[in-house]
């Protein structure tokens, strides 16, 4: 039965949108673009564990994932989004960009300014930028695992707290 259960939650990708005190519900691998698409600045999108195709984020949301492990006693998966995405939000927006308990194992590129971004419990590989155009204004990073590197221009500003960032 813990088997038939796990595969289950497994397979179950679901991304649940909250804007205004509605909710909408997607489905499946694309549930994470569905419920970007839809999603308006200061939205918050919640994702069950599995593996979700990656999407360029540039809308200030609240990501929300299941986790960054895998834990074989209780039987909890990760919330892993696959492939390569920027973040890149207009500079005129007043909300914050949050993203907390996810996984990704490829690189993520920052665009632009970021003011304020919030990473929580979350493992990337790379986190990059793509010139000396980007503004990073107070990012913090709490109990993140970054493996290959972060790296950012001179003049940002960003503090990691319990967080273990390695290089290659």
């Amino acid at each position: 039965l813990m088997a038939a259960t796990a595969t289950y939650a497994q397979s179950s990708l679901v991304a649940t949108l909250s804007h205004n005190g509605e909710i909408a519900v997607f489905h499946g691998a694309t549930s994470l673009k569905q419920a970007m698409e839809a999603a308006e600045n200061g939205d918050i999108i919640t994702l069950a564990s599995g593996r979700y195709d990656a999407i360029d984020i540039t809308k200030a949301v609240t990501l929300r994932g299941a986790g960054m492990v895998e834990d074989s006693i209780t039987g909890a998966f990760r919330t892993q989004i696959v492939g390569d995405f920027a973040i890149n939000i207009a500079d005129s927006i007043n909300e914050h960009l949050t993203m907390e308990g996810l996984y990704h194992e490829s690189t993520i590129t920052m665009y632009g300014t970021l003011s304020n971004t919030m990473l929580q419990k979350c493992q990337f590989k790379t986190i990059t930028y793509t010139d000396n155009e980007i503004a990073v204004n107070s990012l913090t990073c709490i109990h993140c695992y970054i493996t290959d590197g972060i790296s950012f221009p001179g003049g940002c500003s960003a503090n990691f707290i319990n967080s273990v960032i390695t290089t290659p």
